[in-house]
């Protein structure tokens, strides 16, 4: 997976991510899901965006959240306009099978 050339011209930030390809019971036993993935990744998407605001709002809170550069401080209008600009547009969850193996998927990650 590379970036486009419009990723060069527009503001896109993004991570990269390794999430396990299923889940431990509560005995300990590995349950790998039966198609897909273990989430649908839609509903991932919308579950990523919350746990992130609420982090940063966590942060926020307890004065460990960094104003963006050229602002010496975040005031409550402006904190409020960022929270509802991260809730304007969808964020997107791109996922895809490991391919090969872990050593190739962390070969992958290891280059950003």
């Amino acid at each position: 997976m590379g970036h486009t050339a419009l990723s060069t011209t527009t503001r896109h930030p993004h991570l990269h991510a390794l999430v396990a390809g299923g889940a431990l019971t509560d005995t300990g036993d590995w349950v790998s899901p039966r198609r897909g993935f273990l989430f649908p990744v839609k509903a991932l998407s919308k579950v990523f965006r919350g746990k992130f605001v609420a982090a940063l709002k966590q942060a926020y809170a307890q004065g460990r959240f960094a104003p963006p550069p050229g602002r010496s401080s975040l005031d409550g209008a402006a904190w409020q306009a960022l929270l509802t600009s991260l809730y304007r547009h969808d964020w997107v969850v791109y996922a895809k099978p490991a391919p090969g193996g872990p050593a190739q998927v962390l070969d992958y990650l290891a280059r950003y």
